[in-house]
């Protein structure tokens, strides 16, 4: 009987932990049974799969062995040649984060993109190694067994927990490492060293709904940490300078809120990036740190938040109108001291927003306030101001987002307004009750006049 334990030939990693290993194995003529491995203790039920590359070999049936091992039977039609198969199985252990370096011409408007991925192994055997090739995945498959080990592992694992008091069994157990992590350790690195550098690093891929990072050569230790480059460069993407401010009632107060700068450029322009932190530096005089952030997606766009930036800022202040009654019900049926009736009262809330642009260029600012009320979107510019009821909140006073995207010149003041409607119960005595006016609401529940729109 053989014993093959091959350094893997692919290893594809996914974002989740999980990975799939490929071993190639030959199965020479008059060896069957053949040992081959090794497997994790973890690793996935029923993705153990030993595949013949052609008709020559046939596999009849596979055990579990100790150690991690497992036994293959086997036969080969043409008992001249070697029969080759590939051993794969899907296991946790290595895990990989993506990190990336973008550099910012702001007199071109373009940046430059490099990315990194930082790959560290929790499997013992895969120590010293060098991987021919590694692909990291952007996403996850679905993996229906996830958590479940294979029964090829347990079985063997109980079976050496059973038997480890046993002196036998216990030299056993050290020959079979010294099989594994000894003896057969797979291609010599000096045929590694002699392998055809020619070809690319990087190779890009859309393998079904997920996108692969090929890299060939790959270093690997076991506990350590290992950093590779994982693309190419992506050189002159445009960009564009954003400003974002959101606004709530704690900030209506007239004082000055700085906005938000992103740099955003189309996801056309690059690969399905996964999410990682992000160097920034700019290109002026030399390259010069600017901030850390995270790659974000938003629809079609990348996104990289920065910093706060004073050149660009708000006011906003909300003022009181009139107040006007909606209707009434009557509780002069029950049992009180003094007949009553609850009022709903509309308040009129007219809020004003002054944009203000220092720099000396015209700027997109991205603006959000957040009210609880009722919006009069009847004069709103509905193709550029979106209102955006939240579910599942207050019914008489539900909060509400209004969004829109605003163009203001350089060194320019913009001015946005809205109006809105709060309403509130009250209990009011009998006698007050014909006093109560709805002139101007019409019984709609939101201010018939007020500014709107941008000034």
């Amino acid at each position: 009987m053989s014993v093959s334990t091959p350094i893997p030939s692919t290893v594809t990693c996914f974002k989740n932990g999980l990975s799939h290993f490929t071993f190639p194995v030959n199965f020479r003529p008059g060896l069957s049974p053949n040992k081959i491995g090794p497997l994790t203790p973890n690793t996935v039920n029923g993705s153990i799969s030993v595949i013949p590359d052609d008709t020559n070999l046939k596999i009849y049936s596979i055990t579990s062995e100790n150690n991690l091992m497992i036994k293959v039977h086997y036969k080969l039609e043409n008992q001249d040649q070697e029969g080759k198969a590939n051993f794969s199985y899907i296991s946790p252990g290595i895990k990989w984060t993506p990190n990336y370096l973008v550099k910012v011409n702001d007199e071109d408007k373009t940046l430059t993109i490099g990315g990194r991925a930082t790959i560290v192994s929790s499997i013992q055997f895969l120590d010293d190694i060098t991987l021919p090739q590694l692909s990291l995945v952007s996403g996850v498959p679905n993996i229906s067994c996830i958590g479940e080990s294979d029964p090829l592992v347990s079985n063997g694992i109980e079976h050496q927990r059973n038997q480890r008091h046993a002196p036998q069994a216990r030299m056993m157990k050290s020959q079979q490492q010294n099989m594994m992590f000894g003896a057969a350790q797979g291609p010599p690195q000096a045929e590694m060293d002699s392998m055809d550098d020619s070809d690319e690093d990087f190779d890009e891929e859309k393998v079904g709904e997920l996108y692969h990072f090929k890299i060939k050569n790959v270093p690997v230790n076991f506990g350590k940490a290992t950093s590779v480059p994982f693309m190419d460069d992506i050189m002159n993407v445009p960009y564009t300078n954003k400003y974002s401010i959101t606004l709530d009632n704690t900030k209506a107060d007239n004082k000055e809120v700085m906005a938000k700068h992103h740099f955003e450029f189309p996801m056309k322009h690059a690969p399905p990036l996964p999410r990682g932190p992000v160097m920034i530096y700019l290109e002026k005089n030399g390259l010069t740190f600017s901030s850390q952030t995270h790659l974000r997606t938003d629809e079609n766009m990348f996104r990289l938040d920065t910093t706060a930036s004073n050149d660009v800022n708000a006011r906003y202040t909300v003022s009181t109108g009139e107040k006007t009654s909606e209707n009434s019900v009557d509780d002069s049926t029950k049992k009180v001291k003094e007949a009553e009736n609850r009022i709903l009262y509309t308040t009129s809330k007219i809020a004003s927003i002054f944009i203000k642009n220092k720099k000396k260029e015209e700027t997109d600012v991205h603006l959000e306030v957040t009210i609880y009320g009722t919006v009069c979107t009847k004069d709103l510019e509905k193709d550029v101001i979106k209102v955006i009821e939240k579910p599942n909140t207050n019914d008489l006073n539900p909060e509400n987002v209004i969004k829109c995207d605003i163009k203001v010149a350089a060194n320019e003041t913009k001015e946005f307004g809205f109006t809105y409607g709060v309403k509130k119960w009250e209990v009011q005595t009998l006698a007050n009750v014909s006093a109560m006016s709805n002139s101007s609401f019409g019984g709609s529940g939101v201010p018939a006049k007020g500014m709107f729109g941008f000034q």
